[in-house]
């Protein structure tokens, strides 16, 4: 069973899958009720990120594997705005500039590699999957290859540990104690 949230209803597909409408970061399951979660591309979206974080693994069942992916505070592009260096302006700048320059707030709030795993730590052992992503990407279905995977393919594992925080994007894999 597949069941999805979200605080609107903008599904494309409606079937083969439960929907709920959250309000917020608690999730209206029970606990222990999954085996599997995936949280891509949403943590920089929600306000608490703790409780974001708190809330997968409260209703992830133990043992149950946890999947966390967003974009890099420090990647030079910054993905929402597609300004150069944005992520490295601290919240108020970064909110004034894109009110002035676009007329909208920033609600994002990005998270850099120490800070992100720090938030999965307690709940479990935390693997880091870019690297591996980028080196094999067949292996994990991605059929398109960036010209980042051509070179990645070279490069040894004990640089990608070092490369980690550097990456675009953090894809984490945390199984649930």
């Amino acid at each position: 069973e597949v069941v999805s949230v979200d605080l609107s209803d903008q599904r494309v597909s409606r079937e083969g899958y439960g929907f709920r409408i959250v309000e917020n970061e608690s999730l209206p399951f029970e606990d222990s009720s999954f085996d599997v979660v995936i949280s891509n591309q949403v943590i920089e979206h929600v306000e608490m990120q703790e409780k974001h974080v708190t809330e997968v693994f409260r209703v992830l069942k133990s043992g149950g594997i946890a999947y966390f992916a967003t974009p890099n505070k420090f990647w030079p592009k910054e993905v929402h705005t597609g300004l150069l260096f944005f992520g490295y302006l601290p919240e108020g700048l970064a909110n004034s500039y894109l009110k002035f320059r676009r007329g909208k707030e920033w609600d994002v709030k990005l998270l850099n590699y120490w800070n992100f795993k720090s938030l999965l730590r307690e709940h479990g052992v935390v693997l880091d999957y870019a690297g591996k992503i980028l080196r094999n990407p067949k292996d994990f279905c991605f059929a398109e290859e960036s010209k980042l995977c051509g070179v990645a393919k070279f490069v040894p594992e004990v640089v990608w540990k070092c490369l980690a925080p550097f990456l675009p994007s953090f894809i984490f894999v945390v199984e649930h104690n």
